[in-house]
């Protein structure tokens, strides 16, 4: 080791394997024990789901991509596929899975930055790596297709650095290897990582007499082109070799470039409140997923929230701040380039040159590539907290003046962010503290969250054997894992708001109609920055609405989750007919407290009164009133036998109605200067999770035979909120001829 070398305590070359390996041994096993109170809580529906029941349905001999719809590579889920064929499929394996990862990856990064920085920096980095583990959630919480890339493609970068050292072909071939089941995992992180390494290489090759650089460049991207041919001659004995080249390269750019996925706000203004960060979009976007997830609603009731702009210059900093970085690190790898000239500072430079290009690529692909959100740039930050110690270093190892004023300095900032990062783990254990039943979790969730999945899946396995198809729509991916079933097609698991194919919504109609598909479950709880399924898979969504009904909701608290059973509609009665032929001319009216009648003019029926499609009935939405009763009326000719079919219930976009209110349903007959109230029910499903759903009513008329009543149907709130043509629908009434008459029934 050089006597610079020996000045900073940076290792100039490799030691004894053994003694190398012993640090970031002891690394790995301090960041297992780190990760340990809280790997195993908290569950994601729809980007966990969605990997651990396609790898399942791997294990069972279906075909990614033609059985399931994917746009990345399939490295990370064939990875999670094998794990599920040693042991049993479960929640609980992938998670030791990505504890394992982030172990690597923390070792990893201890050993590169052992090669540019002292032994006090590099433990520091270490403790901020485990910070940044909490900070990054809900990456490096589940198994992801983007973690498991990027500890494969900076294992090939930590291994190309290596081999600068060494001079071995074989460790180039290694890093080769390793890069290619990276790009196997995800593509746009493979193209960042082939900047950093064209970079590294590039330089290595200029600075280094008697390298070639095809040679050089042979040994790498050979073994990573074999990955790439392995996995080519694989797809292709399925037949389906163009179809993934289609998915993963023309439909995943296409998709990506093409659709409107969120973008990051603009740098101004940093100083003062921007509401473009504190709707319900800007929230889900930028706000720390920890935070709101650990803290829940008193994340934005606090002061500093409510009254300041702090969270908008962190998030900006956050988004923005890594753009000076990477400027400052290529600078600097400029200004010293000179140490390339130098035996024992050549290896630490290109290690330097390799994570600057690393961070750089990263930032540029996260500012050019879309979604643009606080998690998607979250599991890539690492690189940038690497960077920031590296540049610290070289700018202070020989100030020692200035690095205790800067200590001293960060003292505070960085015990607080320990201490506050420390509380959000506690609550977080303290939040996810029930198990979740069945042997294909091993993971906590919320009492709520725990009651409402053991009903979920014990409905669905009650409701379906184990070969017929649950349709789980738009996506819910958690729920075909835990109850061990699959949908009806491959694009019927996540339906995206942009289409794999042209007639997506009709291949997945046909797969429902051709495999008797009778059970879906519907997912109300849908990602913000969406817009509605009713208007991207239009097509589907009046399918449902044609041919199914709900039969059961689901939910776990207020505002959580809710989830709607729906059982396809059997054989529609002969005699049945809508009870308005015309909804225009039928009387509408408001009916006060006094029970005076005021008729709503013409220009204002449309405010008041609307036939519409909501999921899972054809409606006639009526706004209550608060002040009296909204009433719509109109006059029939009662046959024998009669009976008057409708139900009633909230639009599901008002289940999160706040402040809370009620909604009352009335169904009343005028015959003969005589009202009677028929049917008459009172619904609060913000406050009341039972109350969430459709009702039916049935109503017998028999007593009317042969006479002409008016029928009324009326609703009224307790609230000005609960004012909404959403807040209470009547399902397109009709009149059935039975059998033999029957009592009125609410079921």
């Amino acid at each position: 080791m050089s006597t610079h070398a020996n000045s900073v305590g940076i290792e100039a070359s490799a030691p004894h394997w053994g003694r190398k390996l012993r640090a970031p041994a002891a690394i790995a096993l301090l960041t297992l024990l780190v990760q340990l109170p809280i790997y195993d809580r908290w569950f994601s529906v729809m980007d966990e789901g969605h990997m651990l029941l396609f790898a399942d349905l791997v294990t069972q001999g279906q075909r990614l991509y033609s059985d399931m719809t994917i746009y990345p590579l399939p490295g990370a889920f064939y990875l999670l596929a094998l794990a599920f064929s040693i042991f049993e499929p479960s929640i609980l394996v992938s998670r030791w899975l990505v504890v394992i990862e982030f172990c690597l990856l923390v070792a990893m990064v201890f050993s590169l930055a052992r090669r540019m920085v002292s032994p006090r920096y590099a433990w520091l980095l270490v403790g901020v790596m485990w910070l940044y583990r909490i900070w990054a959630f809900p990456h490096w919480q589940m198994f992801n297709y983007s973690s498991t890339a990027l500890v494969f493609l900076f294992a090939s970068l930590v291994t190309l650095v290596a081999y600068f050292d060494s001079g071995s072909r074989r460790t180039l071939s290694a890093a080769g290897l390793l890069f290619g089941i990276g790009v196997l995992c995800k593509q746009d992180y493979g193209a960042a990582t082939l900047i950093a390494a064209l970079v590294a290489l590039t330089v290595h090759v200029r600075s280094a007499p008697g390298e070639r650089a095809a040679r050089v460049l042979a040994h790498f991207f050979v073994p990573a082109a074999a990955v790439g041919a392995v996995a080519g001659l694989h797809f292709l004995h399925q037949g389906q070799l163009g179809f993934v080249i289609q998915m993963t390269v023309l439909k995943h750019f296409v998709g990506l470039s093409t659709y409107e996925y969120q973008a990051f706000p603009h740098l101004l203004p940093i100083f003062s409140q921007d509401p473009s960060l504190r709707d319900l979009a800007g929230l889900y976007n930028f706000f720390p997923s920890i935070v709101s997830t650990a803290e829940g609603q008193q994340a934005y009731s606090g002061g500093w929230f409510q009254h300041t702009p702090l969270y908008e210059v962190g998030a900006k900093l956050y988004i923005y701040g890594p753009i000076p970085l990477v400027a400052w690190g290529c600078i600097g790898c400029w200004r010293s380039r000179d140490r390339l000239d130098r035996a024992d500072t050549r290896v630490a430079y290109l290690a330097r040159l390799t994570t600057t290009a690393f961070a750089t690529a990263v930032v540029a692909l996260v500012h050019l590539y879309r979604p643009q959100d606080y998690v998607h740039f979250a599991v890539l930050y690492w690189t940038l907290i690497l960077l920031t110690f590296v540049q610290v270093h070289a700018l202070l190892h020989t100030r020692r003046r200035l690095t205790w004023i800067v200590a001293a300095i960060m003292l505070v900032p960085l015990g607080a962010a320990t201490a506050y990062t420390g509380r959000l783990m506690l609550r977080f254990r303290e939040k996810y503290s029930e198990p979740l039943p069945g042997d294909r979790a091993g993971v906590f969730a919320e009492p709520g969250q725990v009651r409402m999945l053991g009903e979920l899946v014990d409905y669905m396995r009650a409701n379906s054997a184990r070969d017929q198809p649950v349709a789980v729509l738009p996506y819910f991916s958690i729920a075909h894992f835990l109850a061990d079933r699959h949908g009806p097609h491959g694009a019927s698991y996540i339906i995206w708001p942009f289409a794999e194919y042209p007639d997506r919504d009709q291949r997945i109609i046909d797969a429902m109609d051709a495999t008797g598909t009778d059970l879906v479950i519907y997912n109300f709880t849908q990602f913000p920055n969406f817009p509605p399924v009713s208007e991207y898979a239009a097509t589907l969504y009046d399918y449902l609405v044609e041919n199914f009904e709900s039969d059961r909701s689901f939910s776990d608290s207020a505002f959580g989750f809710k989830l709607s059973a729906l059982r396809r509609i059997g054989k529609r009665d002969p005699t049945e007919r809508e009870l308005i032929d015309d909804l225009a001319a039928a009387r509408l009216r408001i009916r006060d407290s006094e029970g005076a009648s005021h008729p709503i003019e013409a220009d204002q029926r449309d405010l008041y009164l609307s036939a519409a499609i909501w999921p899972f009935r054809r409606v006639i939405a009526l706004r209550p009133s608060a002040d009296g009763e909204t009433v719509l009326s109109t006059s029939i000719e009662v046959p024998a036998h009669a009976q008057l079919h409708t139900a009633v219930g909230t639009h599901p976009d008002l289940w999160f109605l706040y402040p809370a209110t009620w909604v009352r349903f009335s169904i009343s007959a005028i015959s003969d200067g005589e009202r009677q109230t028929l049917f008459e029910r009172q619904l609060d499903p913000h406050q009341v999770l039972e109350d969430r759903g459709w009702f039916d009513v049935d109503v017998s008329l028999g007593a009317y035979a042969g006479k002409r009543i008016e029928l009324e149907f009326s609703s009224s709130t307790a609230l000005p909120n609960g004012q909404s043509l959403l807040m209470a629908g009547f399902a397109v009434p009709t009149i059935r001829i039975a059998a033999d008459p029957v009592t009125a029934r609410d079921d």
